[in-house]
């Protein structure tokens, strides 16, 4: 007979619980992030690597054109021949075209001065 007394009824033997399933869910979850932890590196790593030895290449390469002498070319000047002449083929037309009228009607019958001359009021 059994009795209901509110009480769990004793275990006949001492098994003890397996935790074998729960183990192996978390050795997955780390191994898990333990692989996607490799390949975010490895990706990081490949991707500066070259960038690295970009950068320290061009360092070394600024180091010594900061420190090397100038390289010049030097020519001797001498005076040019007066027998140079060029001609290029080509048209010199306006961009715009206009009509100069005189200001006033007629002819000067004689003109006593020029455009930029000196004239002294009387």
């Amino acid at each position: 007979m059994n009795n209901h007394t509110g009480t769990a009824p004793p275990r006949m033997g001492t098994e003890p619980v397996s935790h074998d399933h729960e183990d192996a869910r978390k050795g997955r979850r780390i191994l898990i992030v333990v692989i996607v932890v490799l390949v975010v590196g490895a990706a990081l790593l490949v991707g500066w690597l070259p960038r690295h030895k970009r950068e320290s290449e061009i360092a070394a390469k600024a180091n010594t054109e900061r420190t090397s002498l100038p390289v010049v070319e030097v020519q001797t000047v001498g005076a040019a021949s007066s027998e140079q002449e060029l001609t290029l083929p080509g048209t010199v037309t306006p961009l715009e075209a206009a009509h100069i009228y005189a200001r006033a009607s007629g002819f000067f019958e004689r003109r006593y001065v020029d455009l930029g001359d000196n004239v002294l009021r009387s």
